[in-house]
């Protein structure tokens, strides 16, 4: 061991040196060191001047933290309540979203509240829409446990169960539009999950079951019956809500024909 550099006090990176530790068993000079983490160690002093110490390897496990998923998630949260930039502000922040004083103080907090990820399929989800980013109210949940929870989901009683639109749309082999004209037009919930949509020309549906009618098939009868009593089509449409064209279409059979 040759001369010794004077490193006491001096600061490297997050470490601040103490005193003198001695020699290793290779004669080589270490010094007592204390990191901004509170850990206190002994490292050599050519580490501290070359650079090659500059914490107590904290920084390194930070540093492979911050690549994973669950620190991505822990960073995300916190710029969506609290950077008003971001385009999804007006869904989190804007509207008094806020993360925990917990999981602000640090990364560690969130992961041993959350615990990791459990699978690729997963993300953060608040259980409570109004709620905040903290214990208690957030879960991984999956794409479609999230789409359950959102704050637009219809949810539809049935049978004493609780499932979205989407859900008993799909479960009942129907598009979502269907079933939800079925149900604006008062169709109890066992009818419009089970009644086979009737057929017009193939591949369509006919009537009130096509996703694009404007009307219901006593709309049709009624317009029907007044153009047979002498009134015209144009004058007919103001009063069923409807272009002109469409209207003399449906009373002169052009259309609806499954009502002929």
């Amino acid at each position: 061991m040759g001369r010794i550099t004077n490193l006491e006090n001096k600061r490297y990176g997050m470490l601040t040196v103490g005193s003198f530790a001695g020699a290793n068993a290779h004669r080589q000079a270490m010094w007592t060191a204390r990191c901004d983490c509170g850990v206190q160690k002994n490292i050599l002093s050519t580490s501290l001047l070359t650079g090659k110490s500059r914490s107590c390897g904290c920084s390194r496990v930070k540093h492979l933290k911050s690549r994973t998923v669950e620190f991505r998630t822990w960073t995300a949260v916190k710029s969506r309540c609290s950077n008003h930039r971001l385009s999804g502000w007006h869904n989190y922040g804007g509207r008094g979203i806020r993360v925990c004083d917990r999981w602000l103080a640090s990364f560690d907090n969130f992961l041993s509240d959350m615990g990791p990820r459990p699978d690729g399929a997963s993300s953060i989800d608040r259980i409570n829409n109004d709620g905040d980013y903290e214990p208690g109210n957030c879960r991984w949940a999956t794409h479609g446990q999230q789409g359950f929870n959102r704050r637009t989901t219809r949810l539809i009683q049935h049978n004493s169960k609780v499932r979205s639109l989407s859900d008993w749309a799909a479960r009942a082999g129907l598009s979502v539009q269907t079933l939800s004209r079925r149900l604006s037009r008062g169709w109890d919930m066992d009818r419009a999950l089970t009644e086979t949509p009737r057929l017009g020309r193939p591949g369509q549906h006919a009537g009130t079951l096509h996703n694009m009618a404007k009307c219901s098939d006593e709309d049709v009868r009624s317009m029907r019956a007044l153009f047979a009593a002498g009134a015209s089509a144009s004058s007919l449409a103001p009063r069923f809500n409807m272009s002109k064209q469409n209207a003399n279409r449906i009373c002169t059979g052009k259309t609806w024909k499954h009502l002929l």
